[in-house]
């Protein structure tokens, strides 16, 4: 009896304990459910996200204890797992091993600008949000695009996504694919703008036919793998599509990511700009309230998350 007073007791105190920590988080846990708008179908889909909602809470609050060259901060992505984050929100599919470049940027000693930045020079479109739909690489083809056709003497105009998740059937829409590949299907069949053929966030039917092409390509052009120097050679004409391990970067709020990620390429974005001996100035596509207003700082010289390994950019 002795033993079962015992038992029931720690119970209780557990029991209590569980409940001021969970006073604890619920305050910020619902102001986050209105921020984001976020609804669940029941009370038993609701405390499971409460529950992973409170262990990203003490990793957010870690991380900043620690010191690092960046932070993080609570947003969209904060009730789900490392693994949803990375199954919903990474698509980048890496070239195949009998991959072989139609041409290749190098670096050829010429000198570099200390600085670049294409948001400034008028060359990139405003931050865009993929939803959790796998389309990023689809979103970097655009941006690419985006970027050589303001450059090419026309005005600055954001491109479908859309179109390259639903027409390109070499790539894998939702389910992911590679910019080589979209700047390909655009190489062959133009792209409209992003008025014409919305983005849904989606797979969908084709409907190339119910809008017109703003621009074809002439090619595309590969960035020597793992070379920064050729990356910024080729960052001094253009803004560039890149691709990146991105799965570390869930909560990533400002500052400069460094030292923090592999080399395990699942992630296509664009490369905006970069201050030499700092950062690479890099745009997302989850929209503006991640990061630094949507965008990421990534540590220069380092090849930090292998962003300068499966860098391309199109001609028009």
């Amino acid at each position: 009896l002795q033993k079962m007073k015992v038992a029931f007791a720690l119970v209780s105190i557990l029991a209590v304990a569980l409940a001021v920590e969970d006073a604890m988080y619920a305050p910020a846990f619902a102001a986050w459910r209105v921020q984001y708008n976020r609804t669940y179908a029941n009370d038993v889909e609701a405390n499971l996200r409460f529950e992973i909602f409170k262990d990203n809470v003490d990793k957010i609050n870690k991380h900043n204890a620690e010191g690092h060259t960046y932070t993080m901060g609570l947003n969209q992505f904060a009730d789900m797992t490392q693994h949803e984050f990375s199954s919903k929100m990474l698509g980048y599919k890496p070239r195949s091993a009998d991959y072989v470049s139609p041409r290749v940027h190098t670096y050829n000693g010429e000198k570099l600008a200390a600085s670049v930045n294409w948001i400034t020079k008028g060359a990139v479109t405003g931050v865009k949000n993929q939803g959790q739909c796998g389309s990023c690489w689809a979103f970097s083809t655009c941006a690419g695009v985006e970027g050589a056709y303001q450059l090419a003497g026309h005005t600055l105009t954001s491109m479908a996504p859309q179109e390259l998740v639903d027409c390109d059937k070499v790539d894998q829409g939702c389910n992911g694919g590679l910019m080589d590949n979209g700047f390909k299907y655009i190489e062959a069949n133009g792209i409209c703008n992003w008025n014409d053929y919305t983005y849904t966030a989606r797979d969908g039917t084709c409907k190339k036919s119910s809008c017109t092409a703003v621009t074809k390509i002439s090619g595309y052009t590969d960035v020597q793998q793992g070379s920064e120097d050729a990356l910024a050679s080729a960052a001094n004409k253009a803004p560039i599509s890149i691709a990146c391990d991105a799965e570390p970067w869930q909560f990533y709020s400002g500052g400069i990511f460094s030292k923090n990620c592999g080399t395990q390429l699942d992630h296509g974005i664009l490369a905006a700009g970069y201050q030499s001996g700092s950062y690479w100035l890099v745009k997302n596509s989850w929209g503006t309230s991640w990061g630094e207003s949507g965008y990421i700082r990534l540590a220069y010289g380092t090849n930090e998350c292998g962003l300068a390994n499966a860098a391309s950019y199109p001609q028009i």
